[in-house]
């Protein structure tokens, strides 16, 4: 049988165990003053070898292949569609005419 005492250790140490192992880090557990987030940034996509790999990647790549130009058919796209709603817009009434 439990005592209040016992239950109340256990309820400290319930609280104390979850605070502890929290998934959000506690600011003083920042390296050189960096957030821990920026270092698992920098480690997942900003690591130079990852970094120096796909740079070399790209440019092979686009040396290589036949790589769209993304600038191009994004602005052949926006005259197409402004085309599209100048063509079905609603017409104007009378009244609300700018000249």
């Amino acid at each position: 049988m439990m005592n209040d005492d016992s239950i109340s250790m256990i309820n400290k140490s319930s609280s104390s165990s979850s605070s502890s192992s929290s998934f959000i880090p506690e600011p003083s557990s920042s390296v050189g003053g960096v957030s821990p987030y920026f270092w698992i940034l920098y480690n997942t996509y900003f690591h130079p070898p990852l970094f120096a790999f796909w740079t070399a990647f790209g440019v092979y790549v686009a040396q290589n292949y036949q790589v769209p130009n993304i600038k191009k058919l994004a602005d052949t796209a926006l005259i197409m569609v402004n085309i599209i709603e100048e063509k079905y817009r609603k017409p104007n009434r009378r009244g609300d005419e700018d000249d």
